[in-house]
């Protein structure tokens, strides 16, 4: 899940909103005039030689591990966000609480699974479909929507929307919006983790969820106090027990199947030197890999046992979505949608990807 801060011109004044890519994702980048459009929003690997990424005109578009495709049009409002566990199978979702899905090399038509999260707009600009997860097997996804509620999709058919969190805490986050689905991790069918704007992280274990725990970080910048934004804003499950949660204020919380890690300082350094967004994204292919990128531009990786120092990968635009198959491949997208891709030793300049 990806989100993304978009600058829109109104009444000739500017407004601030947050677009839901992936979550993760999050950023003043991209100019505010019309002309500025064909945004790749989110965008998902299952390896090396296949990736789509979905934009902010409704279309998707595929790489072959050598170069990306011409843009399909899907629908014409914005996609949200993508997850492909395979090379012939993708789910997709958009603003209006549709998805798409791909098998082989055809999009489905538009399928309206939660056309009650169209139009809902929360206090960080998130709307319809907010997160995506299926397993590798093709038979399971799950999905989460700006309502806070979970459908499941299981290869042929669609749960009705159900409620992420109990009553009690829905009561307390909605009015805020805070309730949205931030981000979703399925490595199995037992086993997903899912988190909320709010910061509430649950597991689901085939059966039922897990009570929530709140996932907070320290703000030593005073982010919060400069911009609006989700306690959590990306998640991701290389296996039951490896969990990695980032917050936008530079810290990370890991989960080893039984309860949430205190939040560890990996990447704040760039807020307190002007990143006002912080992390935005992160990968988890395998409990000794992850990759996390951030709103300066940089990525970082994790070895199993520790984080390193960030690096540039984009040295004028932000990173909004990152997605590792494996740990010698990953693409991150940029602010204005040009990939960037990791080939286990370094990473190419980003490249445009979407005319």
């Amino acid at each position: 899940m990806r989100m993304r801060l978009v600058l829109l011109l109104v009444a000739g004044s500017i407004l601030s909103v947050l677009v839901v890519g992936v979550v993760t994702s999050r950023h003043a980048q991209i100019p505010p005039n019309s002309s500025v459009k064909n945004v790749p929003l989110s965008v998902s690997c299952a390896g090396p030689t296949f990736c789509a990424a979905v934009d902010d005109q409704g279309r998707a578009t595929t790489f072959n591990g050598t170069s990306w495709a011409a843009p399909t049009l899907l629908h014409v409002p914005s996609m949200t966000t993508v997850d492909c566990p395979g090379v012939s199978f993708c789910l997709a979702g958009d603003i209006n609480g549709s998805v798409f899905v791909l098998r082989g090399h055809r999009w489905s038509r538009v399928q309206k699974v939660d056309t009650a999260s169209a139009g809902l707009l929360n206090a960080f600009g998130m709307n319809g479909i907010t997160a995506i997860s299926c397993t590798s097997d093709e038979h399971f996804c799950l999905v989460g929507d700006v309502r806070g509620r979970i459908l499941t999709y299981s290869g042929s058919g669609w749960s009705p929307p159900a409620g992420l969190l109990s009553p009690a805490d829905y009561a307390v986050d909605r009015p805020a919006g805070l309730a949205a689905v931030v981000g979703v991790s399925c490595p199995t069918a037992r086993f997903c983790a899912a988190a909320t704007v709010s910061g509430r992280a649950l597991t689901w274990n085939g059966t039922s969820w897990s009570a929530p725990q709140l996932l907070t970080s320290p703000d030593p910048a005073g982010l919060r106090g400069l911009v609006h934004l989700p306690e959590i804003v990306g998640i991701s499950c290389a296996s039951p027990r490896f969990c990695a949660a980032i917050h936008p204020t530079g810290y990370v919380q890991r989960f080893d199947g039984n309860t949430w890690s205190a939040p560890q300082p990996i990447d704040t350094g760039g807020v307190q030197t002007g990143n006002h967004e912080g992390l935005t994204a992160v990968s988890c292919p395998t409990p000794d890999f992850c990759m996390a990128v951030d709103d300066g531009g940089r990525a970082l990786a994790y070895n199993g046992s520790a984080w390193a120092s960030p690096i540039q990968v984009d040295p004028t635009l932000g990173l909004t979505d990152v997605s590792c198959p494996t740990p010698r491949f990953c693409v991150a997208l940029d602010e204005l949608g040009n990939a960037a891709v990791f080939d286990g030793h370094g990473w190419t300049p980003p490249q445009r990807i979407d005319a």
